[in-house]
């Protein structure tokens, strides 16, 4: 009886889930729960409203409906509703009139759809479709968007998998499919985008995998097609692209590889092509790039298999990196004329490998890495002219093995790494002329076995490691003589190679790159070098590994650049040595070459008339000979001075704008001030030569001067002023001063006077200067020697500073003291000699001199600071006069990393264990005494009788000689050497008086 009973009740349950039970209902916005039981909420699966209803009534549906299947809203109004109880969550929300509201029917708590809903029917009024509002309701079948509809937001039916028919009823007024609308909704077959939609967001109908057939209606207001908006529907064939759109997102149609047909309706106002758009639509065979876009981006068509030939708009300007990379069918790009194109990207045709012809357009500027590698078919490249290009990348055609022929055009100054490496077909590489290129990338030739002989161009300063690497079919190259840098490897294996030109009359330094001619038979290998540089190339590293180094005819010349100064009849010699006939001819009339030819050697006269100019002019004097590269000598001929007597602050308005800005020599006489240094310094970009010496510095206290930090300032009389040619305030400092002549009644220069002035090579400082202020010279880096006036006693802090440029300083006899940091990181010094005068060497005063072998330290000098030779990692003598070793406990680092193993310490004579027990100075492995002597005493007294006598011991390892200043006293013996006693004798003193 039990059994029966059980079998009853499952027979029951099974009826009651299966079977429709239908309720058609009218009620009030909000009312929609009240209005049904508690049964009917649990059972109705089928239900149609009437009435109004707003977002608590889709909560109810959503949430307490559970087998909800059919929805009949066609006779509701949807009513705004602002609360905490709708569909969105538990905050308050704004949900307007006539909208599906969000998450309607998929819930933002749980992340669960309502996954019964099979069938909707939407309100007539309603206007907008909230987000999610029917996410992953995997039930539904079949959708129409009513007409009155303008917006369907993102993800509003994204994963409902089992929709096979979405229509739009007509006449449309969509305008906007949202983000993610359609995504996931895989059986939907076709879809016709209605007219007035304008845009289709990012991932739209991605992965519809179903989508077969795609028609946009016209006249289509469509004008942006969003991100990913069509990826990955794989079963779509053909898509013709409104001519309204103007946007066309990443991805839009990546991997859509079922697409064959693909055609952009014009006038078209698309302007880019972006990253992916077409990537993997492996089907594709042709597509027409409308006349309007600009740019193609990266990965445009990656992998677009079955694409046969591109043509290329004028109005594209730059092609993005990977944009054709993998289009295997491919075996024509057309580039259309006049093109804009600018940019060919980085592996733009990657691994092309039927591409079998390539011209580049004359626009296109850069070349990127990897550009055309792998580009195996290629047998034609040819690059348009009047060509722009200046950049060609690393690897750009690197493996393009048919390639057979290049011309290198005049506009390109870079080749990239492995440019053309391994183009085992090329045979030619022509360079045109006159080129711009000045430096050959590694390995940019590297085993191009068909290369048979190259001229690299004239304007090549560097060709890098490996460049004709395993080019065994190489068989003569031309290296001119702007090449200052070989690197290693350059022509490695090149086993073929019976001559080498090279012309350049100094060889160039291989010491630091190994193998350059590794491979090559040095035996039959002939090395032509040019005009009487034969013996320089049988020295040289390398070169002279050459068994046949021959001469070329040719001439020499023993300089090629010289300055002649502004005067009429200024010249200069230049000898010429030759062996042929050559010629001599000026680019400008005012410099004239005599002779103007000859047979051999020979030395030429060039003469240059008068600069009337302010500014200095060039002339170049060009040596020909049939057969030879000419040679250059050029003449920079410096502009007349200005001239000019002038009132304090005066030098501003008495020149012209023209003048300011031009002029390169000035000569002031007169009276001046820190306002005319201001002037000179702000705003005279090309002064060059400056001469002073004629003027006087009168005192001046305002605005206006050079020290503009200092706001009202006085600055003294026959002084160079604070920051006269540095400011401070910006960091601005005078590169063209190159000279200066100052006043003979000068008494001080101005702290920072000449900081940075970093091409100044010449300054006499007056013997009247006394004083000399911080910084006064510090980065002075072209300053080569310094002759310091006697009328100075200190040296002040910084004022040689970074002169790196300085080899040599003479200090006069009255400087007591060196100030700190002083002579700080001058690694030009090789030697410096301090006079006795010198008490006091501040600190780190020659800080990072690393060039400077000896220093000699007198015995006046009784302080050291801190780090005074610290890091003198040249120094190998210090010579140190003091027969004490001045006290250096408070001073660390004095001579912290000199080497104390190698530079010998020189001390007095027999004062060599005091310096071993000396702070820091024991730290000196070799220490050698001087040669000298020393006495027992340097004072005696004698008593005024005659032969009044005293004895001293004289300690020496010299010959000696003693005399005395005075008749009445003798001294014997007079001479010796070694250990000798000496005895001092006196005659009688008749005077009351002592005497010495």
């Amino acid at each position: 009886m039990k059994r029966t009973i059980l079998l009853f009740a499952h027979v029951c349950v099974a009826f009651f889930l299966n079977a429709q039970v239908t309720k058609t209902v009218n009620v009030t916005a909000g009312g929609l729960f009240s209005a049904l039981t508690s049964v009917e909420l649990s059972t109705v699966t089928n239900l149609t409203v009437s009435g109004t209803l707003d977002a608590r009534d889709f909560k109810t549906m959503r949430d307490n409906m559970p087998v909800l299947a059919d929805i009949d809203l066609s006779s509701v109004t949807i009513a705004v509703y602002n609360g905490t109880e709708g569909t969105g969550g538990t905050n308050a929300i704004d949900y307007p009139a006539n909208g599906i509201p969000q998450y309607s029917f998929f819930s933002p708590a749980t992340f669960i759809a309502k996954t019964s809903l099979k069938a909707f029917t939407f309100p007539t009024s309603i206007t907008g479709i909230g987000k999610y509002a029917f996410r992953s309701c995997t039930g539904l079948l079949s959708i129409t968007i009513p007409s009155s509809v303008t917006t369907l937001e993102e993800y509003a039916f994204r994963g409902c998998n089992n929709i096979t028919s979405l229509n739009f009823a007509s006449p449309s007024s969509l305008n906007s499919i949202g983000n993610f609308a359609f995504e996931l909704c895989s059986k939907i077959g076709s879809l016709d985008i209605p007219a007035s939609v304008t845009t289709i967001g990012r991932n739209a109908f991605s992965n519809c995998t179903g989508l077969t057939g795609l028609t946009f209606a016209s006249p289509s207001l469509l004008t942006s097609i969003g991100n990913n908006a069509f990826n990955e529907c794989r079963n779509l064939t053909s898509v013709e692209i409104p001519a309204s759109v103007s946007a066309l997102g990443q991805g839009a149609f990546q991997n859509c590889g079922g697409l064959t047909s693909l055609l952009f309706s014009t006038p078209s106002a698309l302007t880019t092509i972006n990253s992916s758009t077409f990537s993997g639509c492996t089907k594709l065979a042709s597509i027409n790039i409308p006349s309007t876009v600009s740019s193609i981006g990266s990965s445009a068509f990656y992998n677009c298999s079955k694409l046969v030939s591109i043509d290329i708009p004028t109005s594209v300007t730059s092609l993005g990196e990977e944009a054709f990379r993998g289009c295997i069918g491919l075996t024509a790009v057309n580039f259309s004329t006049p093109s804009a194109l600018t940019t060919i990207g980085y592996n733009a045709f990657n691994g092309c490998n039927k591409l079998a012809s390539v011209t580049i357009p004359g626009s296109v500027t850069t070349i990127q890495d990897n550009a055309f590698l792998n580009c195996t078919g290629l047998t034609t490249l040819i690059f348009s002219t009047p060509s722009s290009l200046s950049t060609i990348g690393y690897y750009a055609f690197n493996n393009c093995s048919k390639l057979t022929s290049v011309t290198i055009p005049a506009s390109v100054t870079t080749i990239g790494e492995q440019a053309f490496g391994n183009c085992s077909g090329l045979s030619n590489v022509i360079f045109s002329t006159p080129s711009s290129i000045t430096s050959i990338g590694r390995g940019a030739f590297v085993y191009c076995t068909g290369l048979t002989s190259v001229t690299i161009p004239t304007s090549v300063t560097t060709i890098e490691r490996s460049v004709f690497f395993g080019c065994s079919g190489l068989i003569s190259v031309t290296i001119p003589a702007s090449v200052t840098s070989i690197g290693r490897d350059v022509f490695y294996n090149c086993s073929g190679l019976l001559s080498i030109t090279t012309q350049k009359p100094v060889p160039v330094d291989l010491s630091s790159s190994s193998n350059v001619f590794y491979g090559v038979n040095k035996v039959n290998c002939k090395l032509y070098v040019p005009y009487q540089a034969k013996t320089l190339y049988a020295a040289s590293n390398q070169w002279m590994d050459f068994s046949t180094i021959t001469e070329m005819p040719g001439f020499k010349l023993s300089e090629t650049a010289f300055n002649l100064a502004s005067d009429e009849g200024s010249a200069v010699s230049v000898n010429i040595t030759s062996d042929v006939t050559w010629t001599a001819s000026s680019s400008q009339g005012w410099l004239s070459a005599s002779p103007s030819s000859g047979s051999g050697s020979d030395t030429i006269t060039l003469t240059a008339q008068a600069n009337p100019l302010l500014v200095a002019r060039i002339a170049n004097i060009t040596i020909s000979a049939t057969g030879l590269a000419p040679q250059t000598i050029t003449v920079t001929q410096a502009g007349a001075p200005k001239v000019m007597d002038i009132e304090a602050g005066g030098l501003f308005s008495a020149l012209t704008a023209l003048e300011l800005s031009t002029i390169t020599r000035l000569v002031l006489t007169g009276t001046i001030d820190a306002r005319d240094f201001k002037t000179m310094r702000d705003n005279m970009p090309m002064l060059t030569d400056l001469d002073i010496s004629g003027s006087t510095i009168a005192a001046f206290t305002g605005l206006g001067g050079t020290n503009l930090n200092a706001g009202s300032y006085s600055y003294p009389e026959n002084a160079i002023p604070d920051y006269a040619f540095y400011y401070s305030g910006t960091g601005t400092i005078k590169t063209s001063l190159k000279t200066a002549l100052l006043p003979s009644s000068l008494i001080s220069i101005g702290h920072n006077a000449f900081y940075n002035c970093n091409v100044l090579t010449s300054v006499t400082i007056p013997s009247s200067v006394n004083s000399i202020g911080n910084g006064a010279f510090a980065q002075c880096s072209s300053l080569k020697s310094m002759t310091i006036p006697s009328s100075l006693t200190s040296i002040g802090q910084s004022v040689f500073y970074g002169c790196s440029g300085l080899t040599s300083v003479s200090i006069p006899s009255s400087v007591t003291t060196i100030g700190n940091w002083a002579f700080y990181n001058c690694t030009g010094l090789t030697s410096v000699i301090l006079p006795e005068s010198v008490t006091t060497i501040g600190n780190e005063a020659f800080y990072y001199c690393i060039n400077l072998a000896s220093v000699n330290i007198p015995s006046s000098v009784i302080s050291i600071g801190t780090g005074a030779f610290s890091m003198c990692s040249g120094l190998e003598t210090i010579t140190a006069e003091k027969l004490t070793p001045v006290d250096l406990t408070s001073s660390p680092f004095v001579f912290y990393n000199v080497n104390k193993t190698t530079c010998t310490l020189k001390v007095p004579f027999q004062v060599g264990t005091l310096y071993a027990a000396a702070n820091q100075w024991n730290e000196f492995t070799k220490r050698t005494e001087l040669p000298g002597f020393k006495l027992s005493a340097t004072a005696l007294t004698l008593n005024a009788e005659n032969g009044s006598n005293a004895l001293i011991t004289i300690s020496s390892d010299v010959d000696w000689l003693a005399s005395s200043n005075q008749d009445w006293l003798t001294v014997s013996p007079a001479t010796g050497n070694s250990l000798n006693e000496v005895q001092f004798t006196a005659q009688a003193n008749l005077s009351v008086e002592t005497r010495v």
